[in-house]
């Protein structure tokens, strides 16, 4: 027993490779209803279709035709027989859309539909070779009736003929009603004419009767059978073989026939109902197809512009087409129309969403383009320790890939990866060298704390040059121990120079001496601390003192050509003098520290 789809199809194709086809054709269309069967329980298992699903029908659809069966299962133009086996064939042919697997099963059933077309074509022509024979046999038979009056030599020439019609193969379903009819009748009236009747009454009457009770006994047997199929074949190879047996007596005939035929009309009238049940059915089928395919040609009608606006109606055209597997047959005559209208109205679909694509991935490759020569650039950069330029440098380049617009999605992602990682590389190495440095500036902090609170703490020893010495020194270790935190450096400079203006006010200095020590101290601070703001600053309020000073001693030059020369103007024109002096000295001071500023920067 082949239990997967891949055996079956091997075995099928092996089979459909052997030459004499009629002998394999039984097991070729058993291998097909056990694929689908397959088929429909792994997609039940997914959960691809509903559980009343089956492999296009039930089982009276489905179940394949064997090789020894009438000859009415090989004349597909007549009968409900015929009909139905079409349905499984039609059904059998309904393509399977986006499986590979599935497609070379189609072919392997098309390559038996071909085989069993060329089967049937056979058999259609000895079906008619043999109508042909036995339209002769039976006119032979009349002759020799009419005609023959010699017992012994109609009699041979009657079981010559019986041999030869029993030889004869089937003949067209159309014609073989008549066909037997008459050769019964004729048959009958041979025993009834011919003298010799008397002589084989016995015997043959008996078997017949015989024969024609077995009949019956197997017609009866097909009530307890479920396929209207097999139902139907039953039925036909039944009325064959009655047919085919010779008359009995006149007293039996009429009970046998009423018995033979009533049963028969029985199981007509149930393949009947199931045939009109199975119409409405596929009926209901049909108009479900139909409304799909109209929800198809609407979507392919609509102006959809987007990217997202076609992957959702793709996905709702894939879920119609998972449906569509999912609804059963619809008709012989129509099954195979509306299949192509559907899949014509799929490709206009997609024909419409190619073209959209075509034009799509023009842009998104411009894209590309564009991001990868970001990526060039941002990987160009990547190493660098230019932290401030890099870093806005990156975060442009960041903001430029988002105005790009994005890249065919199986590139899209690799190009993020391979951009990020590169901005991650810089930014990462950034982190770790600020982490660094953070904790440095920290350390520092703390040292300049512990230095200030020294510095409050110390008492002068009464020696001014040795305590300005020390104070000195405090300004100097002030300036070596490095930059603090940038929110800190404002407040740590403030409470050093409190610290240190504390000591000097301590220690017996004239003004100006006291103001060069105490800018001396500023001086090392603001060496500590990468503070343009705080230098600025101070050279902006030396500048505004310089200026007044100018100003102030230039107006005491022209007030002393005011003063009169007696002994009091001149002793106040000494101090004014005096004044002049003193301010220009103190711009002197103030342009030598303006000197010493510009020199630390």
């Amino acid at each position: 027993m082949l239990s997967t789809k891949q055996e079956i199809a091997a075995r099928l194709e092996e089979l459909l490779g052997q030459p004499d086809f009629h002998l394999i054709r039984s097991e070729c269309a058993g291998l097909i209803e056990q694929y689908l069967a397959l088929d429909v329980e792994e997609k039940l298992a997914a959960g691809l279709i509903g559980e009343d699903a089956g492999p296009g029908g039930s089982e009276d659809e489905t179940e394949p035709k064997t090789d020894d069966q009438s000859a009415a299962e090989a004349t597909p133009e007549t009968s409900d027989n015929a009909e139905e086996s079409a349905e499984t064939e039609d059904e059998l042919d309904a393509p399977e859309a986006a499986d590979p697997q599935y497609e070379h099963f189609v072919s392997l059933i098309d390559r038996y539909h071909e085989k069993r077309e060329e089967l049937l074509n056979l058999i259609s022509g000895e079906e008619k070779s043999n109508l042909e024979r036995k339209q002769g046999l039976i006119e032979s038979l009349r002759k020799l009736i009419q005609e023959e009056e010699h017992i012994g030599k109609a009699f041979k020439e009657f079981n010559e003929i019986r041999e030869k019609w029993l030889e004869c193969g089937p003949v067209p379903e159309k014609h073989r009603k008549k066909l037997h009819s008459d050769y019964s009748s004729l048959q009958e009236q041979f025993y009834y004419n011919i003298n010799i009747y008397k002589q084989l009454e016995d015997h043959h009457m008996n078997r017949n009767l015989e024969l024609k009770e077995a009949v019956i006994e197997n017609l009866r047997a097909l009530d307890k059978e479920k396929s209207i199929r097999k139902l139907d074949e039953g039925v036909n190879e039944c009325i064959e073989r009655w047919n085919e047996i010779g008359p009995t007596r006149r007293e039996d005939w009429d009970k046998l026939k009423e018995t033979f035929w009533s049963q028969v009309r029985v199981y007509y009238d149930r393949i009947r109902d199931y045939y009109q049940e199975k119409k409405k059915e596929w009926q209901a089928n049909l108009e479900q197809k139909e409304a799909l395919i109209a929800r198809v040609n609407e979507m392919a009608a609509e102006a959809i512009e987007d990217v997202k606006g076609w992957q959702e109606k793709t996905d709702e055209i894939i879920a119609i087409q998972e449906s569509w597997k999912t609804i059963g047959f619809a008709s012989k005559e129509k099954n195979e129309a509306v299949w192509k209208k559907f899949r014509k109205a799929c490709d206009a679909f997609f024909t419409k969403k190619r073209d959209f694509f075509k034009e799509i991935h023009e842009v998104l490759d411009e894209h590309a383009e564009a991001k990868k020569s970001l990526i060039e650039k941002a990987e160009a950069l990547k190493d660098s320790t230019d932290w401030k330029n890099t870093s806005q440098a990156l975060i442009a380049l960041q903001k430029e890939w988002k105005n790009i617009g994005g890249a065919r999605q199986r590139q899209e992602q690799k190009l993020w990866k391979r951009f990020r990682a590169a901005c991650d590389h810089f930014f990462e190495a950034k982190k770790a060298h600020f982490a660094e440095q953070d904790k440095a500036l920290a350390e520092n902090l703390a040292a300049k704390e512990a230095l200030i609170a020294e510095i409050q703490s110390f008492e002068p020893v009464g020696e001014k040059a040795k305590d300005l010495e020390t104070l000195r020194g405090f300004s100097a270790r002030f300036g070596e121990i490095g930059f603090v935190p940038f929110k800190q450096k404002d407040s740590i400079y403030k409470h050093f120079t409190q610290a240190m203006d504390a000591q000097y006010q301590k220690l017996k200095m004239n003004r100006l001496e006291r103001e060069n020590a105490e800018f001396e101290q500023k001086l090392e601070a603001l060496k500590s601390d990468d503070n343009d703001r705080q230098i600025d600053r101070e050279a902006r309020m030396l500048r505004d003192k310089m200026s007044k000073l100018e100003a102030e001693a230039i107006q005491l030059e022209n007030n002393l050509g005011f003063f009169a020369n007696s002994k009091g103007a001149d002793a106040l024109k000494k101090e004014v003098e005096k004044k002049i002096q003193r301010a220009r000295d103190e711009v002197s001071a103030i342009k030598q520290k303006l000197r010493m500023l510009k020199a630390v920067r």
